[in-house]
């Protein structure tokens, strides 16, 4: 499995289980934690994090977020002052698993009607009568 890390000084370089382990590394650990023991132990780089956000042939989390009125996806929440939110381990995870917690009416759900159509989206209001969500109403 290979994977990108990156280095000290803003470079991109393939992450490779034989390569020679940066010194605090643990050996055995799994690519994902790597990446996070090396997010963890070193300080961000804010252009290259806009960058890779905004890159939607990326890792593109502009497809599903916004950053104030940056981009126009209401997949997910809107990220602005995240950063005052949480703490650098809660950042590091998000960025590295986004799906391991979904915010609160952002989970998606998955809908069969009573004439056999399914719909799946996010829950956009919900009344006695009926569910509308991003893909329709039910």
């Amino acid at each position: 499995m290979s994977a990108q890390v990156s280095r000290p000084g803003g470079a991109i370089a393939p992450d490779r289980r034989d390569a020679e382990l940066e010194v605090g590394e643990t050996p055995g650990r799994s690519p994902l934690d790597r990446l996070r023991e090396f997010a963890l132990r070193n300080p961000g780089d804010p252009r290259a994090g806009e960058r890779l956000f905004f890159d939607a042939k990326g890792v593109g989390c502009v497809k599903c977020h916004q950053v104030d009125r940056q981009g126009t996806s209401s997949i997910g929440p809107n990220l602005a002052g995240v950063a005052a939110k949480y703490d650098k381990a809660e950042l590091v995870r998000s960025v590295l698993e986004p799906s391991a917690r979904i915010a609160t009416g952002y989970q998606p759900v998955l809908i069969a009607t009573t004439n056999g159509q399914v719909l799946t989206g996010l829950v956009r209001s919900e009344t006695d009568a009926g569910v509308e969500t991003d893909a329709g109403v039910a």
